[in-house]
């Protein structure tokens, strides 16, 4: 769904996904929702940085939880 978005504005989207299957109890649709959102903001954020532009999707797995973590090549947001 982003793909268009990401290779418009040279990103690379990179993956951390373990190897094996994650079974997670959730509503499928809201959780691509919210990726989408996600990784859109962060080309958003990305797009006229002259340097290296990349975004990271992982999945990290913690005593029975799972966390997903989305991050960017940017400067992150203004405290103020």
């Amino acid at each position: 769904v982003c793909e268009y978005r990401l290779q418009r504005f040279g990103v690379d989207l990179r993956l951390d996904l373990p190897s094996r299957q994650v079974l997670v109890d959730c509503f499928p649709v809201q959780i691509s929702q919210i990726l989408i959102n996600l990784v859109n903001n962060s080309v958003d954020a990305i797009a006229e940085q002259t340097s290296r532009r990349w975004i990271r999707v992982e999945l990290r797995e913690k005593r029975g939880r799972v966390d997903l973590v989305v991050t960017d090549s940017g400067s992150g947001i203004d405290p103020k």
